[in-house]
């Protein structure tokens, strides 16, 4: 019985190491999944960050029009209104259409400085997710790596394990 006893605690030993070997693939397997999965997300939180600076620069211009086309016609008002009461352009009057011309264009000013921080928001954002992304991979290849090696490093106990169990039975 000893040979016999030897024989199965090494065979035990191999059977033992396939399983850890095998089980260290599958945890290493899950880390890369888990990790493509978090890559995939933050690729597609970029995409949509390009998208939307691209919509904010849009915004921008469409909203400097909408702007622009308003300031003229609040001028053309003002002259209406002056030429209607018999008031020239001189003086105060002057001095007033100058004051609305000049927050009109400061108005426009703010539109564009709000969208480029806008802007910059969301180019941090995707310099964030950028890097979020890199980290992913690197932690999912680190991860994967650590369940290999544990595996391979169980795989070798259990061989161990069986071949000192052979020579404990063979004598």
């Amino acid at each position: 019985m000893g040979m016999m006893g030897g024989v199965l605690s090494m065979v035990g030993g191999v059977v033992s190491g396939m399983g850890a070997m095998a089980q260290g693939e599958q945890q290493a397997a899950g880390a890369e999944f888990k990790a493509a999965s978090e890559v995939r997300a933050h690729e597609y939180n970029i995409a949509v960050d390009k998208r939307n600076r691209g919509v904010i620069a849009e915004q921008v211009v469409a909203s400097v029009d909408i702007q622009r086309r308003e300031s003229e016609r609040q001028l053309g008002a003002i002259r209406s209104r002056y030429a209607s009461v018999g008031v020239s352009m001189t003086g105060s009057s002057a001095d007033v259409m100058v004051d609305t011309i000049a927050e009109q264009a400061l108005q426009r000013r703010m539109i564009v400085y709000e969208g480029q921080l806008r802007q910059i928001e969301l180019t941090d954002d995707i310099n964030r997710e950028q890097m979020a992304a890199e980290y992913a991979k690197q932690a999912g290849a680190i991860e994967a790596e650590g369940y290999r090696q544990a595996g391979m490093i169980s795989a070798v106990s259990s061989i161990l394990g069986g071949l000192g169990g052979m020579a404990k039975a063979m004598g």
